[in-house]
């Protein structure tokens, strides 16, 4: 039997390292397709795009194996290369899966980077509505994530589609942007571009006709509510994860509360359970406990003589007196007991008696009760802690010796 649940456990182990395994193979292909695409020395471009395919092709081997987040970073890269590689993309389901994800859970540069090769299957498909949206929301990311690169790309092809609809101003305005991050980053072929289209453009401004400002002007409108409704979902899109980051974190915070709490009653279980087996053995009499120092307080003695004498109970005011000497000679006095049951004040009041070497007699005038009564409170309270063993004296022994 035992060598069997070995072999179970090798086996567990064993499967747990060969997922482990598959999934740092299968990131691995993921990061390095990408680095390649990253690189921009033109004269590997087509041996890096083949390289590229090969690992992306080796990952979708796999792909049944892959998280979502893989399978969205997959979907992206897919994307991606085939945008650069010119090759037609006949449908946006495989990007927009993409963008799904990364808006739900935004990886650094690659929501971005989501919207932006969205907005060129759009715009390659000739739907500039939809290009021009997701253009849009990928310049209203944090500027750290949208790099200068990416910037220029995404102004180029939104300068292209406004040259098609024949906004020219705004056709040129865009290009010049492009061609601004384009000369940051030293990129010198889309600086090229970037000129050669903005003289383009401007000869198609000057062979327009005037009568052509009406029809601009209501493109361009169309481009303002295109633009605010992409600003409007971009922050729908950031109140929605907030909400979710912020049931997540009371989610972690209600369970840490509730792992403290259990932790904290199993503590102090065990540390009742533990003082109660160090202070009492049940298997042994209970007159064998050793007994602690005496106690003596001048006050108390002459308060407890004074009520006698009176023939009076003790008050409130007496009983706190009382209880706050004890606890200064014996602080754990009272933990102690209320470590072994839930005591009833009564029987509290007669321990703290028992405790100043009270006689019964005097206790029951103490507390305006009948000696039978003090004494069989003394026996519940021994039998309750002591399982049904000893008497009301053996009690006062215990007490005596905490």
């Amino acid at each position: 039997m035992r060598s069997k649940s070995a072999l179970i456990a090798v086996v567990a182990v064993t499967l747990s390292l060969l997922s482990c395994s598959g999934a740092r193979q299968r990131r691995q292909l993921l990061v390095r397709a990408d680095s390649l695409m990253e690189r921009i020395a033109d004269s590997s471009t087509s041996s890096r795009q083949d390289s590229a395919r090969l690992m992306l092709q080796q990952f979708a081997l796999h792909e049944g194996d892959a998280t979502e987040g893989e399978r969205a970073y997959y979907a992206l890269l897919r994307t991606r290369l085939a945008v650069e590689s010119g090759q037609p993309i006949a449908t946006d389901s495989l990007i927009m899966a993409a963008v799904d994800f990364f808006e739900e859970h935004p990886e650094g540069r690659r929501l971005c980077e989501a919207y932006y090769y969205a907005g060129c299957v759009h715009d390659d498909a000739r739907q500039g509505e939809k290009a021009l949206a997701h253009f849009q929301k990928a310049l209203l990311e944090d500027s750290s994530v949208v790099g200068r690169k990416l910037k220029a790309q995404i102004f180029e092809r939104m300068g292209l589609i406004y040259s098609r609809n024949e906004l020219y101003e705004e056709a040129i305005d865009a290009q010049r942007m492009a061609l601004y991050y384009y000369g940051c980053e030293g990129d010198a072929a889309g600086v090229g571009r970037c000129r050669e289209t903005i003289a383009a453009v401007r000869d198609l401004a000057r062979d327009d006709g005037a009568e052509n400002i009406v029809s601009r002007q209501i493109k361009m409108m169309k481009v303002q509510r295109i633009f605010a409704q992409a600003r409007s979902q971009v922050l729908d899109c950031r109140n929605a994860r907030l909400q979710r980051q912020n049931a997540r974190q009371r989610v972690r915070v209600w369970c840490t509360l509730a792992v403290a709490l259990v932790m904290a009653g199993l503590v102090l279980m065990f540390r009742r359970r533990s003082r109660l087996h160090a202070s009492v053995d049940t298997n042994v009499p209970s007159m064998a406990i050793p007994r602690k120092r005496d106690f003596y307080d001048a006050e108390v003695s002459q308060l407890l003589s004074v009520r006698l004498s009176q023939d009076k109970a003790l008050k409130a005011a007496d009983w706190q007196l009382i209880e706050a000497r004890v606890l200064a000679a014996f602080p754990s006095f009272r933990d102690d007991l209320y470590a072994l049951y839930d005591l009833s004040e009564t029987e509290y009041h007669i321990c703290l008696l028992i405790k100043l070497e009270t006689s019964p007699s005097n206790m029951a005038r103490l507390m305006a009760t009948a000696n039978s009564t003090i004494s069989q409170s003394r026996l519940r309270m021994q039998q309750k802690v002591f399982k049904g063993e000893g008497t009301a004296k053996d009690w006062d022994q215990f007490v005596l010796s905490l």
